[in-house]
């Protein structure tokens, strides 16, 4: 019995992922429950549909952050996958409704920054700039220093910094103009 159900689980996967232009929900849900399992299952699940394990991880974090909040699957198929990696990777908890409404009207490529912004009750503050630098050692030690003593803090996950911007502005706002 418990082949018989391994079986028609794989077949059910395999058929989900050689879908095209399709949101692949169902798949995320089946990944999401082979992985439950064991992560030799999901592995079994990858080989045999062809499946990247990166996507199949999205797929897993997708469903994990929607599965449970009664969002009709149209409206979330309507957002993209892709889109919806991004949510579910940015978005405080509990603003995936916001977000979503967020991710319609903007591409994949600054959904992250928007989702930022918004958090952070910036949404609608207008176009944004990227500054580059390129600091040695011992400059960026300083830049750090500076950030951190504005309010810039390390994230709780990854490096860098968060809340630089903010740090940075009133870094600058701090220095006396002489004009």
């Amino acid at each position: 019995m418990e082949s018989k159900r391994r079986s028609s689980s794989l077949r059910a996967a395999q058929k989900l992922a050689g879908k095209k232009n399709t949101i692949p929900l169902d798949l995320a849900k089946a990944l999401y429950e082979a992985r439950q399992v064991s992560e030799e299952r999901m592995g079994q699940i990858l080989a045999a549909t062809g499946l990247k394990r990166r996507k199949a991880y999205y797929l897993v974090a997708v469903w994990k952050r929607f599965a449970d909040l009664h969002i009709p699957t149209e409206e979330l198929a309507a957002v993209g996958w892709t889109k919806l990696r991004i949510i579910a990777e940015h978005a405080a908890p509990g603003e995936e409704k916001r977000a979503l409404e967020l991710a319609m009207a903007t591409t994949a490529n600054d959904l992250p920054g928007v989702l930022r912004r918004d958090d952070k009750a910036g949404a609608g503050r207008g176009k944004t700039h990227s500054i580059l630098l390129r600091l040695e050692n011992d400059q960026y030690e300083v830049f750090e220093s500076v950030l951190k003593s504005f309010g810039a803090a390390p994230p709780t996950k990854g490096r860098g910094l968060v809340g630089k911007e903010d740090a940075l502005i009133k870094a600058l706002r701090s220095i006396p103009s002489s004009a």
